[in-house]
């Protein structure tokens, strides 16, 4: 294992001797959903209020009262008018109005919807204008833009230039959100027909072709009582169903959950729980592995200066083993096609590999202290490299002179993007920088961790959409794996159980939708936790060393790989 040494800096070859301490085995321990699991309705009565109920319906009774519900009973029956009419039953949505004395809209939206369909801007406006529609002032402007701007459309669609300007100067200036707006729109005033009209780049939609987008887009700006927004019905209970599968602590399909009639639930039968693979070739500590993008193959690199590419389409199997660093390898990156291989180490140089052939392509040698992470940046050969020397460089695959060095950064891990937009590393001083690529400028949603002065952020890894960031927090009393949300730097979850405190140990998220999450830990076992509610799903014995590095199969949410200091990779699969 690499040892993590003063100020968070990362020291390799040193054996952990308390690997081996007490800990609770926690192979049988199995998560509860902490309260979030979604559970069945409660009845609102009891059986003799049912018998009662269905007494009077046989009876022929018209009158039936019905329990009391949670919430505002209008807003529920015009929610239904609403499904029913979506459904296509206008006569039973109509009659359910009348029943329940209960409009799906008021006569002012009514007309409204009329007026904007019909294209009665000048009756629009003054509705908007008015206190009818119950507007907030910031909502009326930018609803009254939204009509200015579809009635000055529809001018030039017809060739009225005179009345556009006038309606461009006279209205849409004060109500525009800005004076770029009213300029884009303004360009269109140089058409000398609809055909270049509909050509031109700042040509918006479709004239009265787009009056029913308007007309949603009135809706949105309308307060909540006046309007049921679109689709209402289907869109709660899509809510609700993804909520129950989230909740769900064993929920791995493929599918999303769709049963109305029940509550989600899951077995374990298509967790990863049992070995199905120990890979033995290496012949010392396996510090880090990947799985390539296709899943077919796996990268893993270790302490006896080897990295060995085993093809995982059936049996594993090693396609190469690659030995040409002189030192302990302990990074592997894979290029976005899977065609070429990086490894580096502690021999302070940066291996190029054809992963076709094994045969090795160019070194890279900028660095003056160990390599400690890579990842490619794109489809055209370019990556960056990450060292404790406080160089960020980057590189393009076909030259060994950098294209660019960041100085001043000291790091202990990076990722990318998948969109390659933006760059993150963490450094010893306990802090998660974000960087705008390919600018390397420092980006504002940078996270500072408060942690004691044992502690350290030893990893990190990004989630598929790179929206969320695992961070493995050493500690010898605490040690957590966390889940923040970048963009808001907020930490959403945390994760529990595992023991981490001198070594570098890696986690990642996976499964279908990235469900789950999995981390190394020092006392031989692989944990798994799921992602929603933090909860301990089972910790997986089977290694005799400290667990390094796990990798989940990104086309197989059924397998994942642990790397360990017992030598050996372990499959794991349902």
């Amino acid at each position: 294992a690499s040892l993590i040494g003063r100020g968070g800096i990362l020291v390799a070859g040193l054996q952990d001797d308390s690997s081996t301490a007490d800990y609770p085995a926690a192979s049988t321990v199995t998560a509860e959903a902490n309260g979030k699991q979604a559970s069945k309705p409660e009845s609102h009565g009891h059986a003799s209020d049912l018998h009662e109920h269905m007494h009077q319906l046989v009876n022929g009774q018209q009158h039936v009262t019905a329990p009391p519900l949670p919430w505002c009973k209008e807003t529920y029956v015009r929610i239904m008018v609403q499904a029913m009419r979506d459904l296509g039953y206008t006569n039973s949505a109509t009659s359910l109005e009348l029943e329940a004395g209960v409009r799906l809209k008021s006569d002012i939206v009514t007309q409204l919807e009329a007026a904007v369909v019909a294209g009665r801007w000048q009756e629009v406006d003054r509705m908007a204008s008015s206190d009818l529609l119950g507007f907030e002032p910031c909502q009326r402007r930018k609803c009254r833009f939204l009509i200015k701007r579809q009635e000055y459309l529809e001018l030039l669609e017809v060739q009225d230039v005179t009345g556009a300007i006038s309606c461009l100067q006279t209205h849409m200036t004060g109500l525009a959100p800005d004076a770029a707006a009213v300029h884009r729109l303004a360009q269109l005033l140089i058409c000398s027909d609809v055909h270049e009209l509909y050509a031109h780049p700042q040509w918006p939609g479709e004239g009265k072709l787009s009056r029913q987008s308007v007309l949603e887009q009135v809706h949105a700006c309308l307060p909540a009582p006046s309007v049921v927004p679109a689709g209402r019905l289907k869109t709660l209970v899509s809510q609700s169903l993804e909520h129950q599968m989230l909740s769900c602590t064993r929920y791995n399909r493929a599918h999303p959950w769709t049963d109305l009639l029940q509550d989600c639930t899951a077995g374990e039968e298509e967790l990863p729980r049992t070995t199905r693979y120990v890979l033995e070739q290496h012949e010392d500590e396996v510090w880090h592995l990947e799985f390539s993008h296709s899943g077919r193959y796996l990268a893993s690199a270790s302490k006896d200066k080897t990295v060995i590419i085993w093809s995982m389409q059936s049996k594993p199997t090693v396609t190469h083993h690659l030995k040409a660093h002189t030192d302990c390898v302990s990074y592997v990156a894979w290029s976005k096609d899977d065609k070429w291989l990086l490894s580096a180490g502690n021999d302070l140089v940066v291996k190029l590999w054809d992963t076709a052939s094994g045969a090795l392509l160019r070194d890279f040698t900028r660095h003056s202290e160990p390599v400690t992470a890579m990842a490619w940046l794109d489809e055209e050969g370019r990556f960056v490299t990450g060292s404790y020397d406080k160089q960020l460089i980057t590189w393009h695959m076909d030259s060994n002179e950098p294209l660019s060095v960041l100085e001043g950064e000291r790091v202990t891990d990076l990722a990318v993007s998948k969109d390659a937009s933006r760059l993150v590393i963490i450094t010893p001083d306990k802090k998660v920088k974000a960087f705008a690529l390919p600018s390397m400028l420092l980006l504002p949603t940078s996270i500072s961790q408060a942690l004691a002065d044992n502690e350290s952020i030893t990893s990190l890894s990004l989630s598929h959409d790179s929206r969320y960031l695992l961070l493995n927090i050493s500690s010898q009393s605490r040690p957590e794996v966390q889940l923040w949300d970048i963009e808001h730097k907020v930490r959403v979850q945390k994760f529990k159980g595992h023991k981490h405190a001198r070594y570098v140990i890696r986690s990642s998220l996976g499964g279908n939708r990235e469900a789950f999450v999995v981390s190394g830990s020092e006392d031989s076992q692989v944990f798994l936790w799921h992602r929603e509610t933090g909860s301990l799903i089972r910790a997986l014995c089977g290694h005799s060393g400290t667990i390094n590095s796990v990798s989940w199969n990104p086309t197989n949410p059924s397998m994942f790989a642990s790397a360990s200091d017992d030598t050996t990779i372990r499959i794991w699969g349902p």
